[in-house]
């Protein structure tokens, strides 16, 4: 990886890919948190809660939620059978 948005891709790539391996096309979402800064590229910028940064290339990509950093409670109540 050259960058943190390259790990970040390969990561929502791999995920996606074993929800597919599985059987489960629907679990695709994935789950961010607050105040975070994830990259620039397509998916990075979808976990990127910035719209400063996400203006201009709406709409993003689907499927991302979000949860407070830091708290579990936040972060449980974005978790289903789709994440």
């Amino acid at each position: 990886c050259l960058s943190g948005a390259d790990a970040n891709e390969g990561a929502f790539k791999f995920a996606r890919r074993h929800a597919y391996d599985k059987g489960n096309k629907e679990k695709y979402h994935i789950l961010a948190f607050t105040n975070a800064f994830h990259g620039r590229l397509f998916g990075s910028l979808a976990a990127t809660p910035r719209p400063k940064y996400q203006e201009a290339f709406l709409p993003l990509m689907p499927g991302v939620r979000f949860a407070e950093f830091n708290n579990l409670e936040s972060a449980r109540a974005q978790m289903d059978d789709n994440v």
